[in-house]
This record gives C-alpha cells, sequence and structure tokens, in this order.
C-alpha cells in the first residue's frame, strides 16, 4: 500500500471542532503539524458556509492539497437523482475537490434512465463515490453490489467507499462485503470497533476486533486511504506511523 495516499479525515479533530475551531482551521493544523497532503472534508463540518468556502479553496491554492468531499446525503430520493447534488458539485468545484462521496439512497435497477442522466450532468473533474455508512437501507450488501453491476455495464463512472468501521452496524460481514465490492473500491475508510456488552465503540484502525491488515489486502496498492474517528494530534501521528510501517 502506497503510504503517500494516506488521507485523514477531519473527524479525526471532532473535539476541536466542538470546542469552536473552524473546519479550516482544523485543516491547517492537519496539514501544517502532519506534513499530509490529503484530507477529507466533512460538509456537517460547516464546509456548505461561504467562508469556509473560502477559506479552505486558498488552502487549497496555496497548498495544493487533495481534498476530499463526505457529503452525508443519499443520491437518490423518491427514485429520482438528489436535486441537491448540483449544489455539492458546485462546492466541490469552488473548493477545488476532485472526490465527492455520499450515500446510495433509494436505488432500483430500474431506474437506468436516472443513472445514464447522472453520467451526463457529472463534470468530468468530479469523481462521485457511494459509501456504505451505519443503516441497512443504505448498505446492503445485495443492493450495493446490484447498483456498481449495473453502473459498470453501462460504463458510468462511479465508485465505492469501503468504510470497513461501519459494516458492523448493518449485521453484516466485514470481510465478506469488502471482497464482494473490492472491484468497485476506489476509497477506504479505515478504523476498528470494540463490542462492550451491547454496544459498539468506534477505535483506530489497529486496536479492534476487525483484521484491518488482511481487508487492506483486498485492495490495489494506490488507494487513497483515510483514518477517520476522533482522535488527537499526538495520537494520529502516531496512528500514522503505524501504518507506515505495517506490512500492508
Amino acid at each position: 500500500m502506497n503510504r503517500k495516499n494516506i488521507v485523514l479525515n477531519t473527524l479525526l479533530l471532532k473535539d476541536e471542532f466542538e470546542k469552536g475551531r473552524s473546519q479550516s482551521q482544523l485543516v491547517n493544523d492537519l496539514i501544517n503539524q502532519l506534513s499530509v497532503s490529503n484530507i477529507e472534508i466533512r460538509r456537517e463540518f460547516n464546509a456548505d458556509t461561504f467562508s469556509e468556502l473560502v477559506a479552505i479553496r486558498k488552502i487549497h491554492l496555496e497548498q495544493n492539497t487533495e481534498f476530499f468531499y463526505s457529503v452525508p446525503d443519499n443520491l437518490f430520493l423518491n427514485q429520482h437523482i438528489n436535486p441537491k447534488l448540483f449544489q455539492y458539485v458546485g462546492e466541490s468545484q469552488f473548493m477545488g475537490v476532485k472526490h465527492l462521496k455520499m450515500t446510495l439512497g433509494d436505488w432500483h435497477n430500474s431506474m437506468f434512465k436516472e443513472l445514464s442522466y447522472l453520467s451526463k450532468i457529472l463534470p468530468v473533474n468530479i469523481e462521485l463515490n457511494i459509501e456504505n455508512d451505519q443503516t441497512r437501507a443504505n448498505s446492503d450488501i445485495e443492493l450495493l453490489n446490484d447498483f456498481f453491476e449495473t453502473a459498470n455495464q453501462n460504463n458510468i463512472n462511479i465508485g465505492f467507499v469501503n468504510d470497513i468501521g461501519n459494516w458492523i452496524f448493518t449485521d453484516q460481514d466485514v470481510y465478506n462485503c469488502s471482497t464482494c465490492l473490492s472491484r468497485y473500491t476506489r476509497f477506504v475508510h479505515l478504523k476498528n470497533y470494540k463490542k462492550i456488552q451491547d454496544s459498539v465503540n468506534t477505535t483506530p484502525f489497529y486496536d479492534g476486533e476487525i483484521n484491518w491488515e488482511k481487508i487492506i489486502k483486498l485492495f490495489s496498492d494506490d488507494l487513497p486511504i483515510a483514518l477517520e474517528y476522533p482522535s488527537t494530534m499526538e495520537n494520529i501521528l502516531n496512528d500514522i506511523n503505524v501504518f507506515k510501517t505495517s506490512k500492508v
């Protein structure tokens, strides 16, 4: 796995955000203190406000940062393309984002016209990906596989973001699901979990019940790998070193 492809999701500094720091400030901290160039921005962290869009765009232009954009919304609503997609694409282009991520929504393979239309309206410089979240509706492996097979058969360029720590919330096996969708996977969210009685707690990727190295080996060496769990600057540096020195 190419260590240069590590991406840092701003969720890593969630505590700092909740204390009042803006997402653009968090992005600057991650870039300047950890010497990384790949950042995943979260729209729910006020990335949709104009001042933040401008600040993040400025960072991109001055530091040549590769941005990924996480949008917590469905691609399909009421069996049609979500009309907000145009807004999300516009925000992405303004900030210099090349990778836009959403969840699937109410897809059915009878919706080919919607999928075909989608391929015509997406800019060539925006890569659209779909992620499994913590709901069965958006993350059913058969539904996701059907969607990607349909898109692939019709040469429609949409990929998969595999959040390996989310499968547990939908009672699906992480290794089986990751294997099934590996050929469509363009991006990986790397985190882990521990079960404590009836609750599931998110943990750093190396400290949990998932054999993360086994999962990572399913994918191409050039796939971006994002760390995505609440942490601290000191711990993030340690986690990056753990990943860089691993055998994957």
